[in-house]
């Protein structure tokens, strides 16, 4: 390349540099007058010498110049930073006085979004204009030897000689392109430099210096500039405050906004995986806790009208709504969705992030990867809306009066400190096939209540329905109480949150963990913590790692914000056993003087099927864990008295027959013909009374 040519390369190069910079400092600090404000993120083009030669977004918020009106398409000719542009009048916000300047990011957490002051709180004094440097380079990497071994000549046996030429023992690498190296910081009084250091490196060749050494020459040209801009005092830096949704608020780009629209799951789901983000406030470590308020959440478009005034109230506290919608059109002119019909076959929802409620019955609204702003008149909100949902987000200091586990804790050990952490340590037995997680999960969950239950988990899938896998909550409850267990099966979907993380608090602290059940999929809850925010789930399915690492494999943290939103059904479960009524206990002495204390049973309560039908699959492993620990069980016969188990073999039961204590033999099918006649009705005695 020629000196010109090089030259010209140059200054064109870091006249569009010194502009993009110039560009990024106005966004951060503020045209010095603006007649307007941009409505959403938009593209400006870099021009040099009245051709474009470059493009960079200006975001949300910044301060711009309305040249002039086309009469004809109405739109407004708006000058940037750095360029010019046409844009509708909706792109633009017109201000007739100086706006406030928007907040700034916290600067000790650059990722997150700004928060808006809370009520009653004092904002952070202003700080000081920081300096901003940054590096861009277009390069590639060189290898080049630096050291070399010296040639050889070794002596063959067979005559001859073989010239080793130098080898290269060290390198070296140098970058080859151009660097760019920018930045700004506070001038004498309401000023800003801004300087632009440009360096280009090229191979232009290599020196040869025999024997195979070669060393590389580079060639290097430097340019430096700097400007001064006059700016505007820099915003305050307002506290983190606490309201409904703050977190969610845009920062530069929507960045935040956009990861959470991008979240999997439902809006609420989304919404809750900000719980537990660490943020730093004043200098003190703590995270959000995100509290769902209210969730909608339906198969079709079209939410009711009290649905919509609640998302409504939340958009008036100054907070945001995250909602699915679905549309076949999002391409409307000037930001403005056209209305469209609900179809008669939906497509899938998009994401978006309901900002605000305009006085006029319009709502604005972020959408897609890039954060497009559309607005959105009322009715058609209310027929494309699926599913939706509003948070009240706290912040919670790291040296609040909530305990983590302790140090060194894993998941071999219960550990339990109510009201600040609970962790059950079950038998955490793998699920054996697919079809059975019910059966799994509920397995562990009732050995960890009762050791002595005897049941593989085939066995205890028997107590659910007569198929070879997939079990209803429904069936699983009847199961459990089939078992001797009680049994509260709630519905997330229709059940109060904090009444329902209150309840599952309550039954960890108590030891007893939480059936739960995912669409097609049922796990357990076996801890929480309280300084966290986050409970903790275990899949006894799941291959992975526990993350953390205390956890056992397929062990994982929920946070407490999603409970509600990431299971559909979860079952409490507690160990109960009825006594005999003394009728009872009186008739059946008579027949048999020792059975004292007598514990009344009975099966298929709860169950869907008829008596008959539950008990062809459930006499079975019923009667064998009646029966584990030396148990005495008892089965009223009208006819002969009663039937007292004795051992089982084989799919048949050793038997003594009452009155008289006579031996015998009975099928799995003779034994359910008696429970089916006896209403299902069995008793046993515990061991020390045998």
């Amino acid at each position: 390349m020629s000196a010109d040519i090089q030259m010209k390369h140059f200054e064109q190069t870091t006249i569009l540099a010194v502009n993009a910079m110039i560009a990024l400092v106005w966004v951060a600090q503020g045209a010095p007058e603006g007649a307007a404000i941009l409505a959403a993120p938009t593209v400006f083009e870099l021009t040099l010498g009245g051709k474009i030669v470059g493009k960079t977004t200006i975001q949300q918020g910044t301060k711009v110049r309305v040249v002039r009106e086309n009469p004809e398409t109405g739109e407004l000719l708006v000058k940037g930073p750095a360029g010019e542009t046409w844009l509708p009048k909706t792109g633009v916000i017109i201000q007739e006085t100086a706006p406030e300047p928007a907040p700034t990011q916290i600067a000790t957490n650059p990722t997150t979004p700004n928060m808006p002051e809370s009520a009653g709180e004092n904002r952070s004094p202003a700080p000081q204009r920081p300096r901003t440097s940054g590096v861009l380079e277009v390069v590639r990497e060189i290898p080049y030897p630096t050291r070399y071994s010296p040639p050889q000549i070794p002596a063959r046996s067979g005559g001859g000689q073989t010239v080793v030429p130098a080898t290269p023992t060290a390198f070296a690498t140098r970058k080859v392109g151009t660097v760019m190296r920018a930045g700004t910081e506070p001038g004498p009084g309401a000023t800003t430099e801004v300087s632009v250091d440009f360096e280009t490196t090229e191979l232009e060749g290599f020196v040869d210096y025999g024997s195979g050494i070669k060393q590389p020459v580079f060639g290097q040209t430097r340019l430096k500039t700097s400007e001064t801009r006059e700016t505007q005092t820099p915003p305050k830096t307002h506290p983190l405050g606490v309201a409904v949704w703050n977190w969610l608020q845009e920062d530069a780009g929507g960045r935040q906004t956009l990861a959470v629209q991008a979240a999997p799951g439902s809006p609420a789901q989304a919404a809750s995986s900000l719980s537990g983000l660490t943020w730093e406030k004043d200098g003190e470590k703590g995270a959000l806790r995100v509290e769902i308020d209210l969730e909608i959440q339906q198969d079709l478009p079209g939410i009711p009208e009290e649905a919509l005034a609640k998302i409504e109230a939340a958009l008036s506290d100054g907070g945001a709504v995250l909602a699915d919608l679905s549309r076949k059109n999002w391409n409307g002119r000037g930001g403005e969705l056209s209305p469209e019909e609900t179809p008669k076959n939906p497509p899938q929802p998009a994401r978006v992030c309901i900002l605000r409620a305009e006085g006029n019955g319009e709502f604005v609204l972020t959408a897609g990867p890039k954060g497009e702003v559309f607005r959105i008149g009322r009715a058609e909100l209310l027929r494309a809306t699926c599913a939706a949902a509003t948070a009240t987000v706290s912040w919670v200091p790291q040296t609040s009066g909530a305990e983590p586990f302790p140090a060194g804790f894993d998941y071999k050990s219960t550990l339990i400190k109510p009201g600040h952490y609970a962790f059950l340590a079950l038998p955490f037995q793998r699920q054996e096939q697919g079809g059975i997680c019910a059966a799994a999960s509920t397995l562990n969950v009732v050995k960890f209540l009762d050791p002595e239950i005897g049941l593989a988990q085939k066995e205890l899938f028997a107590l659910f329905n007569g198929r070879s896998g997939g079990a209803s909550p429904q069936e699983v409850l009847a199961g459990l109480e089939t078992l001797g267990f009680d049994g509260e099966l709630v519905s997330t979907k229709h059940a109060d949150r904090k009444a329902t993380l209150a309840k599952t608090r309550a039954a960890l602290d108590e030891g007893r963990p939480i059936i739960a059940a995912v669409p097609g999929h049922a796990l357990t809850i076996v801890g929480y913590s309280k300084a966290s925010g986050r409970m903790i789930a275990w899949d006894q399915a799941k291959k992975s790692p526990g993350k953390p690492a205390y956890l056992p494999q397929g062990g994982y943290e929920v946070p407490e914000s999603s409970l509600s939103s990431r299971f559909e059904y979860l079952l409490f479960v507690r160990k109960s056993w009825d006594a005999a009524s003394a009728s009872e206990e009186a008739a059946i002495k008579a027949v048999l003087p020792s059975a004292d204390n007598l514990r009344k049973h009975q099966v298929g309560r709860g169950s869907r099927e008829t008596l008959s039908a539950y008990l062809r699959h459930a006499t079975a492993p019923r009667l064998k864990a009646a029966a584990a620990g030396g148990c005495k069980v008892l089965l009223p016969d009208k006819t002969k008295g009663l039937v007292e188990l004795v051992s089982e073999n084989g799919g048949k039961w050793a038997v003594t027959r009452w009155p008289g204590g006579t031996p015998g033999e009975e099928t799995q099918a003779s034994l359910a013909s008696l429970l089916c006649a006896s209403g299902g009705t069995f008793y046993s005695t515990p061991p020390k009374t045998l």
